[in-house]
């Protein structure tokens, strides 16, 4: 019952990252921030979730906010 709510105020605060000017195709302080403290993988844990509303989300986030960071990992 926390996790959904938790992930939505993630997402705010992702959101609120999206605001900083920044070269294009560069992700937010904020995902970088996320990633560095290993917290990308605790979110990419949850697609695990047997919750489908919860999967949904995750899946919305990490497409929103860190497609750029996954891609600049494969490229290196």
């Amino acid at each position: 019952e926390t996790v959904l709510p938790a992930l939505n105020g993630f997402e705010h605060i992702l959101e609120a990252g999206e605001v900083e000017e920044r070269p294009p195709n560069n992700p937010s302080q904020m995902a970088l921030l996320i990633s560095e403290a290993e917290g990308l993988s605790k979110i990419e844990a949850l697609q695990q979730s047997s919750d489908n509303d919860i999967c949904d989300k995750v899946v919305d986030i990490l497409k929103t906010y860190f497609t750029v960071l996954s891609s600049k990992k494969r490229k290196r």
